[in-house]
């Protein structure tokens, strides 16, 4: 484990003669941690900028989930604290940011009027992942197209 961190972060607990012998992993990496573990200011404002960034469609929207959860962790880590509700809201103003679920983005918001308290656990993530799937399913072909393809295909 010493051999895997530069010895300028962990010279504070080298002994003049056993060196790092007599230091545990623990030792190690609570020196480290308090040492140089601490989450600023700019740290929490690229997590946000991280949280916050565009969505890439082609990807699961679960990938989307993960992005703002690790963010509230992490923010929650640095001492802030991220609530649900703003997921939900920044979630949303993400999705509707690729431009690709305008009309379910516009359902969705509506059924937000009704029920004010959603989480990112049930009302945020269900309807969405629902609208994400529709993404995934192959695209239906008009049997006549898919005649005209194939007939394009025939060697005689």
């Amino acid at each position: 484990m010493v051999n895997s961190i530069e010895e300028k972060y962990i010279s504070a607990l080298c002994h003049p003669i056993t060196r790092f012998n007599t230091c545990t992993p623990l030792n190690l990496m609570e020196h480290i941690w308090s040492t140089y573990g601490k989450i600023a200011t700019l740290d929490l404002t690229a997590n946000e900028e991280r949280m916050y960034s565009n969505w890439n469609p082609p990807n699961p929207i679960e990938t989307l989930y993960e992005q703002l959860t690790d963010g509230q962790q992490f923010a929650m880590q640095g001492g802030e604290t991220i609530h649900d509700s703003q997921l939900v809201r920044k979630g949303y103003e993400i999705i509707r940011r690729s431009g690709l679920f305008t009309e379910d983005c516009k359902e969705w918001r509506k059924s937000q009027k009704t029920n004010k308290h959603s989480t990112i656990s049930n009302n945020f993530s269900q309807p969405l992942m629902m609208i994400a799937a529709r993404t995934v399913q192959p695209l239906e072909v008009p049997a006549t197209v898919r005649t005209q393809s194939n007939n394009s295909f025939n060697i005689k």
